[in-house]
């Protein structure tokens, strides 16, 4: 195997470059969807739980509806595994591009396969109801 050193010897094709962009900020988005409403199903259940408002406050009937959708959302959406799919398909992407660019033995069509194993680790989205 050829040694990264210096300059890209060969440009990446454009659909593969764009789709590591394009998986590298779609990672991100779902991690921080994940995260977020994560913590917002956390605190709000907490706050609903130990009932901090009186439960006869309207306020109290929101925070319980903003838990019941945060919570929704995350297991409906699956979005923890949907993020980690996503974010492992980019690095299989990201990595077979820097040995294209660099390493004389990565062919284009390992390029090519590597982007088919990373669509195929994105997969559907999936909801469950």
């Amino acid at each position: 195997m050829d040694e990264i050193v210096g300059e890209p010897a060969r440009a990446v094709p454009k659909e593969i470059s764009r789709a590591v962009k394009v998986w590298y900020r779609g990672s991100n988005i779902l991690r921080f969807l994940h995260i977020s409403l994560g913590l917002i199903a956390i605190v709000l259940s907490i706050t609903v739980a130990s009932k901090i408002i009186d439960p006869n406050d309207t306020i109290f009937s929101w925070i319980a509806w903003g838990t019941a959708i945060a919570t929704g959302l995350l297991t409906s959406f699956n979005l923890g595994t949907k993020s980690n799919n996503m974010r492992n398909a980019w690095r299989l992407l990201n990595e077979a591009t820097i040995r294209y660019e660099n390493q004389k033995d990565m062919t284009l069509e390992k390029l090519v396969d590597a982007y088919r194993d990373g669509e195929k680790l994105i997969g559907d989205v999936v909801v469950n109801l």
